[in-house]
C-alpha cells in the first residue's frame, strides 16, 4: 500500500483553529499569507477585528475597533492592507468612508470620511468622491492616502478602473451540486447517507477529495418547526471514505449556504460561527 494512501485513510484533521468571542460575520484573505475577519457581538453591539497568519493560525493582532463601534465593516484587502467602510446613515446599507488599516500591525493609516472604496489595482485605490456637481472618481496612493488625481467619470467604473482588483485570484470557492444520478451525489448519498444529498448542496473537488456542505433535518417535539444541523464532509473520491466530518452548526432556521474555501491545498471553514478551521488536505 503507497504510504499516500496509508495517511489518507486515517483521516484528516485540523492544522489550526481560531476561536472569537462574538460570531465571526466576514472573512478576507490576503494573497500574502495573511487572513482578516470582522466579529459582531450582537447583544453588546460591537465590532471587532483580527488578522492572522495563516500558516499558524496565530493572531497579528485583535479585538481592533476603528470608527463607530458597530457601523463598521470590511470592504476589501489589497496586497497588505485591509480597507474599512463605514455606512451612509445605521438604517442604510450604502458604504461610505474609507479606513486604511495595515495587515501586519493592526494600525490605521490614513482614514478619509468623504470618499467611498470602489476598487484596487497596483498602488491605486479608486473611490468615489460627491460633489455638488456629481461625483468625481479620486485615485488614492493605497498605503499614504495621498490623492494621485482626481476626474468626473465615478459612474462609469468599468471604463475608469483597469482590471486586476483585489487580491488573491487563486481562492476556490464552493458550486451547487446539481441533484440526481451525477458522480458527486452518488458519492455523497454513500458516504454520509441519503438524506445528505436531499437538501442544498455545495462542493470542491480537489484532486482525488469531495469537500461538501450538507444539511440534515433535525426533528425537535419541543419546537414548532423543525430545524437543521449543517455539515462539512470530506470523502475520498476514489475509495469513498470519508476523511473529515464535523457538525458546522446545530440549528439553523432553514438550509443556506455555508462557507467554506480552498486555497493552496488548504480547506478553510468556520464551526458553530464563532471558530475559524484550517485542514491540509495534502502533505507538504
Amino acid at each position: 500500500m503507497p504510504f499516500f494512501n496509508f495517511l489518507r485513510r486515517r483521516g484528516l484533521q485540523p492544522s489550526w483553529e481560531y476561536t472569537t468571542q462574538g460570531n465571526i460575520w466576514r472573512l478576507h484573505l490576503s494573497s500574502r499569507g495573511r487572513l482578516v475577519g470582522e466579529e459582531r457581538d450582537a447583544e453588546r453591539k460591537c465590532a471587532t477585528f483580527f488578522c492572522i497568519d495563516l500558516s499558524t493560525g496565530s493572531p497579528l493582532w485583535k479585538d481592533k475597533t476603528f470608527g463607530d463601534p458597530w457601523w463598521t465593516g470590511i470592504e476589501a484587502v489589497h496586497r497588505d492592507v485591509v480597507f474599512l467602510h463605514g455606512y451612509t446613515t445605521p438604517d442604510m446599507p450604502e458604504h461610505k468612508g474609507m479606513t486604511a488599516v495595515d495587515l501586519g500591525t493592526g494600525e490605521v493609516l490614513w482614514k478619509d470620511d468623504r470618499v467611498t472604496f470602489i476598487a484596487a489595482s497596483g498602488e491605486i485605490v479608486y473611490a468615489s468622491r460627491t460633489v455638488p456637481a456629481g461625483k468625481l472618481l479620486a485615485e488614492i496612493e493605497f498605503r499614504t492616502g495621498a490623492v494621485v488625481r482626481e476626474r468626473g467619470g465615478a459612474d462609469d467604473v468599468a471604463n475608469a478602473v483597469p482590471g486586476g482588483g483585489q487580491e488573491p485570484t487563486d481562492v476556490v470557492l464552493p458550486s451547487r451540486l446539481q441533484q440526481g444520478a451525477s458522480a458527486l451525489a452518488v458519492l455523497l448519498r454513500s458516504a454520509c447517507g441519503p438524506a445528505a444529498a436531499s437538501g442544498p448542496v455545495e462542493y470542491i473537488v480537489d484532486n482525488g477529495l469531495a469537500i461538501f456542505g450538507y444539511h440534515e433535518r433535525v426533528e425537535s417535539p419541543s419546537r414548532e418547526r423543525s430545524s437543521w444541523r449543517s455539515l462539512l464532509a470530506v470523502v475520498d473520491r476514489g475509495s469513498g471514505g470519508v476523511q473529515l466530518k464535523m457538525v458546522l452548526d446545530d440549528a439553523v432556521a432553514f438550509p443556506g449556504t455555508d462557507a467554506f474555501l480552498v486555497r493552496d491545498a488548504m480547506l478553510y471553514f468556520v464551526r458553530r460561527r464563532r471558530t475559524l478551521t484550517a485542514v491540509a488536505l495534502r502533505d507538504s
